[in-house]
């Protein structure tokens, strides 16, 4: 990782690319991940649990009730809430994370040193402060039309569930849903009144397949939770866990079961090395292996 020399983000801001351990082992399935990701705050909220809330910038009260809830309930059971820092339904989405002593990432579709929308100038200070705000774009970017269509696929892979709260017909959000399908993300949906417009687009995700939701607690039903932001802390009869090990073992949480060929070649690190890092981490107590070649969290 990186500082940057502009002196307006100080210490605040860091630069990870592709070459990096601390790059995100979801973004390498897309078809063409971001190059580096600059950012603004707690990078460790990239490697625990992530969860998406995303939608429409106009909303109705029902929208907005459900996004607070939503957001209210993953913050107090320990989700990092992912949106896109829009108007709207993103908004409300990180300011409840924030406000519940929760985590949130925001991405951007612009440059850090863009604030986009100004009216969210105030929550975006909250996130730096307390979660992280993160983009692929340079300084200098600004907002376009373009961008934000690329911001969601980082939304969609970085995100283990994704909830579209609430959305309109031809909402961004249904993008970052559609998204989510094509990565084998889980992604659901609440049911809308039918002579709404604010709930056109989700009413569309569930005709299409889209799992819809009945209550809010049902989205962790038989969830397990290993965070995995906390290994760096856990001390060890060996040592501490190190980045490449880090890396590891979200390559392999991501996956499921996996193998030493299958690291290797993601992860661009030697057979040889895979191995070893694997071995350690069997004593450590972190994976198991079956067979003697495919690896799973223990």
């Amino acid at each position: 990782m990186t500082k940057n020399n502009n002196s307006k983000f100080n210490e605040q801001y860091i630069k990870i690319e592709m070459d990096n351990p601390k790059y995100p082992i979801e973004l390498l399935a897309l078809k063409n991940p971001p190059k580096q990701l600059h950012c603004i705050g707690n990078v460790d909220l990239l490697y625990g649990h992530k969860f998406a809330i995303v939608g429409s910038r106009k909303f109705s009260t029902y929208g907005r009730r459900i996004t607070r809830d939503m957001s209210n309930f993953l913050s107090k059971s320990g989700i990092t809430i992912i949106s896109g820092l829009a108007m709207g339904i993103d908004a409300i989405a990180h300011e409840n994370s924030v406000e519940n002593i929760g985590s949130t990432i925001a991405v951007l579709g612009c440059g850090l040193d863009s604030i986009y929308p100004s009216s969210n100038k105030n929550i975006r200070k909250k996130i730096e402060e307390y979660g992280l705000v993160i983009t692929e774009y340079d300084f200098g970017t600004k907002p376009s039309k373009w961008t934000f269509p690329q911001r969601n696929r980082i939304i969609a892979a970085l995100s283990e569930k994704i909830i579209v709260t609430e959305a309109g017909n031809n909402s961004g959000a249904c993008i970052t849903a559609e998204l989510g399908v094509e990565l084998g993300k889980e992604v659901y949906t609440f049911a809308h009144n039918i002579y709404s417009q604010h709930g056109i687009g989700s009413n569309k995700l569930i005709k299409d397949g889209i799992t819809p939701l009945f209550s809010i607690d049902e989205i962790l039903k038989d969830y397990t939770m290993v965070n995995f932001s906390q290994i760096n802390h856990i001390e060890t009869a060996s040592s501490k866990i190190s980045d490449e090990e880090l890396a590891i073992l979200n390559y392999i949480q991501l996956n499921g079961e996996t193998t030493c060929d299958s690291i290797s070649q993601k992860l661009n690190i030697s057979i040889d090395k895979v191995s070893s890092i694997t071995t350690i981490l069997e004593l450590k107590g972190l994976i198991e292996n079956y067979l003697g070649r495919i690896f799973a969290i223990k």
